[in-house]
């Protein structure tokens, strides 16, 4: 039972639980309606009920009870319980003050205090001595990084300074801003300023979306002091600069020590963003035994290790058009298992202390480099450069550039001089190939392979070398360019 009484009115002129609205004496449920579902622990095994369980021990208010009751069984009829202290949340306030002032109403991927906003119709203002989100009617500000943690609750400060009321909606998105859902709708009066407050119940990765439906047009209305409090906070496999990611701190990770820049990990499409980015670590830069993450670089980006710069697990992919710089001062510069495909255009440079470019070394490790603006520099100081490769796939006219005659040598799993030997204390360059006509395979010389890449696609439909496959230059890949190519070789 829960009993409120905030009213005192109400209990004494014997009007109890006569607004549907607000009972001051209510009995709550452990889920249906049914005899078998209205008493705990009923048919639905409930043996807890605290703030944040379904139903919950909260006042009308939203705010949680000091004590909540565990353990709740039948046995004989009878009913039996602990009383408990009440679980505490945490909580995140976005307040805007990391943020610029600015007058551009539609800016995208503002980084906050868990991550980042895009605005519409809206701008971080200044107001009364600190700064606030100016919602224009229609307006809207909303995440653009996710969060992962069991959510209660979320709350705002709604500062209307015009005489009209203003709605608020609040919407959630579990699919990264494909699709959205409604939580409810508030009203702030006029003249006034209001903590609204919507109760949720998410326990996925969610971002939420905050949109002013109605309202003055012409007098200011800002909203300030967003706070989210959650309980259990999900883990990942995933660590940069030697913290581990969770559902909190994925949306901003230059919360952690030494890293700088937009770092953030999404979920849902399993990707790891790095945008003018820094981290620097006496541990590993980026390390995780999450299958088939993505890397996505834009801008310029840096690590800086004492460890390994960078470890990735199965399938990982390396894209986007920035640069990243790895260095590790005292082991390797990047390993990964199973297949990884680097492509975008997408620049590396990546030093190790020991080995460069590391692949597994008990099964098979295959490098895809695709993308004609793709460049990778690699060196070993003491190591081989490339090690334990079982296959590289090199398209779209990229080639092994430096060391001049260098080339792959799966024998030995790795990249090696012309004359066979171990490449380790250089840089070992892959990028765009100079143009030979008839180098179908793009291994830079015209012979009895590029015939056979011809015949792979003609005959097979394997694609791989498509873009050097018109030899004639016809627009069309057929028989005449196998005899272009056998005329090149014989000299004709």
């Amino acid at each position: 039972t829960r009993v409120d009484y905030s009213n005192p009115q109400a209990w004494n002129n014997n009007e109890v639980n006569c607004d549907p609205n607000h009972n001051y004496y209510e009995l709550i449920r452990s889920s249906g309606t049914g005899s078998g579902e209205v008493p705990f622990p009923g048919n639905g095994n409930v043996t807890a009920i605290n703030s944040v369980t379904n139903p919950a021990l909260v006042t009308w208010a939203g705010d949680p009870c000091t004590l909540a009751l565990d353990n709740i069984a039948e046995t004989n009829k009878v009913i039996t319980f602990n009383v408990v202290d009440d679980v505490t949340p945490s909580e995140l306030i976005e307040d805007f003050e990391a943020m610029p002032t600015s007058t551009n109403t539609s800016e995208t991927d503002v980084m906050g205090n868990f991550g980042t906003w895009t605005f519409s119709n809206a701008s971080v203002a200044e107001y009364d001595g600190g700064k606030v989100v100016q919602l224009k009617t229609s307006g809207a500000i909303q995440m653009t990084s996710d969060l992962h943690a069991r959510f209660i609750k979320l709350s705002l400060n709604a500062i209307n300074t015009s005489s009209v009321l203003s709605k608020l909606y609040l919407r959630y998105s579990t699919d990264e801003g494909a699709t959205w859902k409604t939580v409810g709708t508030m009203e702030a009066e006029g003249n006034s300023t209001t903590e609204l407050l919507w109760r949720v119940n998410i326990n996925e990765p969610v971002r939420f979306k905050i949109s002013r439906t109605s309202g003055s047009k012409t007098v200011p209305f800002y909203i300030d002091d967003i706070k989210l409090q959650y309980i259990d906070s999900t883990d990942y496999e995933l660590h940069i600069a030697g913290i581990q990611v969770n559902g909190i701190n994925m949306g901003n990770l230059a919360v952690i020590d030494g890293v700088e820049g937009l770092v953030q990990y999404l979920p849902i499409s399993n990707v790891l963003k790095l945008n003018n980015s820094s981290i620097q670590s006496n541990r590993m830069g980026i390390s995780t035994s999450i299958e088939g993450v993505t890397l996505n670089v834009t801008g310029e980006n840096t690590i800086n290790s004492s460890q390994n710069g960078i470890n990735l697990s199965q399938s990982p992919t390396i894209t986007g058009d920035g640069s990243l710089n790895i260095k590790s001062s005292r082991n390797l510069g990047l390993s990964f298992k199973g297949n990884i495909n680097i492509n975008g255009g997408v620049k590396l440079d990546i030093e190790g202390y020991n080995f460069g470019i590391v692949g597994n070394q008990t099964t098979a490790s295959t490098m895809t480099i695709g993308g004609a603006e793709t460049v990778i520099n690699a060196k070993g100081d003491n190591s081989t450069t490339f090690i334990y490769i079982s296959d590289l796939l090199l398209n779209d006219g990229l080639g092994i550039t430096s060391p001049e005659g260098a080339y792959f040598d799966p024998n030995t799993k790795s990249i090696v001089h012309s004359d066979g030997s171990s490449i380790y204390g250089e840089w070992v360059t892959i990028s765009k190939m100079a143009s030979i006509v008839g180098d179908v395979n793009c291994d830079g010389s015209v012979n009895a392979a590029d015939v056979t890449a011809l015949y792979n696609y003609i005959l097979n439909g394997d694609t791989t070398y498509l873009s050097t496959s018109d030899v004639n230059n016809d627009n069309a890949v057929n028989a005449g360019d196998v005899t272009a190519v056998y005329n090149i070789i014989l000299g004709n």
